[in-house]
């Protein structure tokens, strides 16, 4: 469990159903708020120059009790925010649903999340995310895991031919993906 810095004191004071919905509503993107605050302390160097310590790990270990992974989680989840705050309407409000799009480059955090919304279920999971980033990252050719491609291979039952294709895809030169792409845009001209 948490400790809490000397000074912080918890209380609740019982609000009723309206009050409680308002709070829900307000912390939702409290996982933003958290990540802005450990990207503000890891890039001052507050962790070291404030609280002594060696370095940002070690504070947001001791301090907080986050892993390492857990704490970067939350700061790269900002980037995305900071991103798809100022290009679409309809923002994550879980962090469970930018994780997945942290792994792709800013330039494709839109389109992907614009998919995401189209593509979701009736309601929007952190696995429905993943999978749409999933898709995302071979359809443009990222390098990925091969459960990934495992998992894409047998979810959408392609051929052999397309997953080799894909294969192909990622172990080439960026200037032979161009002459494959142009190639492309010739032969749909055709």
């Amino acid at each position: 469990m948490n400790q809490l810095i000397p000074g912080d004191k918890i209380d609740y004071v019982l609000m009723g159903p309206d009050k409680c919905h308002e709070v829900i509503k307000d912390n939702l993107l409290a996982f933003y708020r958290v990540g802005m605050a450990l990207r503000e302390i890891r890039d001052g160097k507050y962790y070291k120059n404030e609280w002594g310590f060696e370095t940002f790990e070690d504070y947001c270990k001791d301090i907080w009790e986050f892993s390492r992974a857990r704490a970067y989680q939350l700061v790269d989840s900002t980037y995305v925010m900071d991103v798809l705050s100022t290009k679409v309407d309809i923002v994550p409000n879980k962090e469970t649903h930018v994780r997945p799009l942290t792994a792709l480059l800013p330039d494709h955090y839109e389109e992907a999340w614009n998919r995401v919304l189209k593509d979701a279920p009736e309601k929007i999971t952190g696995k429905h995310v993943k999978e749409i980033a999933d898709t995302f990252k071979i359809e443009h050719g990222y390098e990925v895991s091969k459960s990934v491609e495992i998992k894409f291979n047998k979810d959408n039952s392609e051929s052999e031919e397309l997953s080799q294709l894909k294969s192909w895809w990622q172990d080439t030169k960026e200037e032979d993906r161009e002459l494959f792409r142009k190639w492309i845009d010739e032969a749909k001209e055709e």
